[in-house]
């Protein structure tokens, strides 16, 4: 029998839907474990090139997965919100949340840098609300073009947490939608089908760190952690 490893994600979405690897675009899951991967299963995950869409509501956590991911397993990170800003004042409404505009700008600005990146590079993060099936799709076609595997993942915490979160934000002088807005962005997100995964932000930073570790590492070996210099933090 080969050795196999597992990995503990807890998630927030019912526990009746089960558990299936990755790229059997399956609803979203309510793990307790992912799948058992073989030795000989982890050489053909390390050898290829994987895209991460990490979506959800802004103050979820997407950013913390993007960082995470740079600095432990050498990704390469892009976010939405740092191509929408290039729009200035002009990419919020009055809720604070993107301008349909600012949304078309961000999203084919970062579909063009994912998609130079992942020509040399192992595993790259895009970050977004990835509201629409069709900016989802989107990003997956980048991945399929560039020969690489491509995993759906929804960071998720309560609204009113993320909403306390931008509020924190806020006050410190960034942009960012209001309670409403943000509640608005995760109920068209949980009527989406295309989601493998679904990650909980609902505890510490250090047990969140540990819930991103146990899903990247079945994707790709550990690295020694590099800082790219990419410029597109969000």
């Amino acid at each position: 029998m080969p050795d196999c490893r597992t990995c503990t994600v807890v998630s927030l979405v019912p526990a009746s839907r089960t558990a299936t690897p990755i790229g059997n675009r399956p609803p979203p899951l309510a793990l307790t474990t992912l799948w058992p991967l073989s030795n000989a299963a982890m050489t053909c995950y390390s050898e290829s090139r994987r895209l991460i869409i990490v979506c959800g509501v802004p103050g979820s956590g997407k950013s913390t997965f993007a960082l995470r991911a740079a600095e432990s397993w050498g990704a390469v990170r892009f976010a939405s919100e740092t191509f929408a800003e290039q729009l200035g004042a002009a990419a919020r409404n009055t809720s604070g949340d993107l301008t349909k505009e600012a949304i078309v700008h961000a999203y084919s600005g970062m579909g063009a840098a994912v998609a130079e990146a992942l020509a040399t590079n192992k595993l790259v993060v895009a970050v977004g609300s990835f509201r629409s099936e069709e900016q989802r799709r989107h990003f997956r076609d980048i991945a399929k073009s560039s020969g690489a595997s491509v995993t759906t993942l929804r960071v998720v915490c309560p609204a009113g947490t993320a909403a306390k979160r931008i509020c924190a934000r806020l006050a410190l002088g960034e942009r960012g939608p209001n309670e409403k807005a943000i509640r608005q962005i995760a109920d068209g997100l949980n009527g989406a089908d295309d989601i493998d995964l679904v990650l909980s932000n609902d505890s510490s930073m250090e047990d969140f760190h540990r819930r991103i570790d146990a899903v990247l590492e079945p994707l790709i070996p550990r690295r020694p952690a590099a800082k790219r210099a990419t410029g597109n933090v969000q």
